[in-house]
């Protein structure tokens, strides 16, 4: 299973403290579990219920809005639940459709003052874009301070 910790494993483990926040718990343990183990191996799990970071990835409701959009279009829907359901599969990836699954994710990375200097905010359905990620990673590292591709720097 690829995923963002095990793909920059060395990387992170050297250079980078690597972690995942979510934001319930009590919904179902089981799948957080099983999303732990398989994605962040080793690695710490940290519950955000004031939605903090989330926060920090962009205003969740515009987001919000614009999955609710690709529902108002049954084709669009068809096609990108096809997509996602076709792609989960190649990756061998289990969906769940537990909770509430409308607050999306996505990546932060901080430097060593805590300030965020690569933001990537999750879009259902599509690929990480892991040379970006890494990209930010080795910037951050070498302290250029130059944006990163397409990069949201704050």
């Amino acid at each position: 299973m690829d995923s963002l910790a095990t793909r920059y494993a060395d990387t992170v483990a050297k250079d980078f403290a690597f972690f995942g926040i979510v934001k319930e718990v009590g919904v179902d343990d089981e799948g957080l579990a099983d999303f732990s183990s398989k994605y962040y191996p080793g690695r710490d799990l940290f519950l955000d219920d004031a939605l903090d970071f989330y926060n920090l990835l962009g205003d969740g409701t515009v987001r919000k809005l614009s999955l609710l959009r690709t529902f108002l279009s049954p084709i669009k829907l068809y096609r990108s639940i096809k997509d996602i359901g076709r792609r989960h599969t190649e990756k061998g990836i289990e969906q769940n459709m537990i909770g509430e699954g409308l607050v999306q994710g996505g990546v932060i990375v901080f430097d060593a003052d805590a300030r965020p200097r690569y933001v990537y905010q999750e879009k259902t359905g599509d690929e990480l874009p892991y040379q970006d990620i890494l990209a930010a990673l080795k910037d951050v590292k070498g302290m250029q301070g130059e944006s990163v591709g397409d990069s949201k720097e704050l």
